[in-house]
């Protein structure tokens, strides 16, 4: 019965060490994207502009010593491209394009100041959907065909500025992964240009600390 007790008691002294450490919270926000396109300049690649959707997601965090921590953020995000000049893969004219992902964002992040986090990830996204809108329309469609990969990954650095259990932060996204690669070829079907692209994104947002650790 005594080895029971101790046995219980030290279980829930460590299930509150752990809880003291350990903190979960919602964000959300606008997520500013582009591609970096690579590839000889052709008149037959479309050129593209920025646009701003959003992102929303969770955030986790558990306290490893005293500035560092390492966590999870889970979000679902909307990034995407307009044209200046109309262009598209199967036959028709696009004027925006934009893809709706799962992103997943290990990191770890250092104290720089008390309400200060600098946060080092890496982002591994999962197309969930591509769409488009064409010509003047405002509505969004699925295209026949979409060029765009299933998967990316790259670099996650940012900042959190933490008052309360609020937060202000900024994250950026830069793309390792070839998400979409075109390839150009002459009347003879010879390769005459190779053109491919990487994410590029800037998120900002606010986000709300659910469970915290004990000040």
């Amino acid at each position: 019965m005594l080895s029971r007790t101790l046995t219980s008691l030290l279980l829930l002294l460590t299930l509150n060490q752990l809880s003291a450490q350990f903190t979960i919270g919602v964000h959300g926000g606008i997520n500013a994207s582009t591609t970096k396109t690579h590839g000889r300049t052709t008149a037959l690649y479309p050129e593209q502009e920025g646009r701003v959707h959003y992102f929303a997601g969770i955030n986790t965090a558990y306290q490893l010593c005293n500035k560092w921590s390492a966590g999870l953020d889970i979000d679902f995000a909307v990034r995407g491209v307009g044209y200046e000049r109309t262009g598209g893969v199967d036959g028709n004219e696009w004027s925006n394009s934009r893809r709706k992902n799962l992103d997943f964002t290990p990191k770890v992040s250092y104290q720089l100041f008390k309400n200060l986090d600098l946060n080092l990830g890496v982002y591994c996204s999962f197309l969930q959907r591509h769409e488009v809108q064409i010509g003047n329309s405002d509505d969004w469609i699925e295209p026949f065909f979409t060029y765009y990969s299933k998967t990316d990954f790259g670099l996650a650095p940012g900042l959190r500025f933490h008052v309360g259990r609020f937060s202000l932060l900024a994250s950026g996204q830069i793309g390792l992964k070839k998400i979409a690669e075109i390839e150009f070829t002459n009347e003879y079907g010879e390769r005459i240009d190779d053109v491919h692209e990487k994410n590029r994104a800037l998120q900002i947002g606010l986000g709300y600390r659910i469970f915290r650790n004990e000040e």
